[in-house]
């Protein structure tokens, strides 16, 4: 569960063997099915919310490339203090997705997938994503704890 203003959950994935670019056209793709809309995407990352429902509130979810690792943020975009565990729950939502797409599709359809999104991104010397702005509660939990990183076999 998050505390803060906004509350939010940040994961880091270490990647294996996939190149930034593959896992990010498998996690457009794990957007779509989940049913997201998506606001924003780039060479480098992309912006997508959830729809309202009694798992969501609306999150902000943001997916960045950063060198050989990929930061995922799940943001609450409302009021709340709390997020009531929901957006780790997206983080979470949005792994399981891409991990089942990863076991379905061989690397040559994955590079496709990418290839034919590639026209459609903002290059990644224009994008203008990037990490929300550190609050002071930010950097008391910090203090104690460091962000969630995965290792996962991508």
């Amino acid at each position: 569960m998050a505390i803060g203003a906004p509350p939010r959950h940040t994961e880091k994935i270490q990647l294996a063997t996939m190149p930034n670019e593959y896992f990010l056209a498998l996690a457009l793709e794990a957007v779509k099915k989940l049913d997201w809309y998506i606001g924003y995407k780039s060479e480098s990352g992309f912006l997508a919310f959830t729809k309202s429902s009694e798992d969501s509130w609306n999150e902000e979810i943001k997916v960045l490339a950063e060198g050989q690792s990929i930061r995922l943020i799940s943001e609450c975009t409302g009021g709340q203090l709390i997020d009531w565990g929901k957006n780790k729950k997206n983080i979470d939502r949005l792994l399981q997705k891409i991990e089942e797409l990863k076991s379905k599709l061989c690397p040559e359809v994955i590079a496709t997938l990418y290839e034919d999104l590639k026209p459609n991104l903002i290059p990644a010397h224009e994008c203008v994503l990037s990490f929300p702005t550190p609050t002071l509660y930010d950097k008391v939990v910090e203090s104690f704890f460091s962000p969630t990183l995965r290792q996962i076999a991508l």
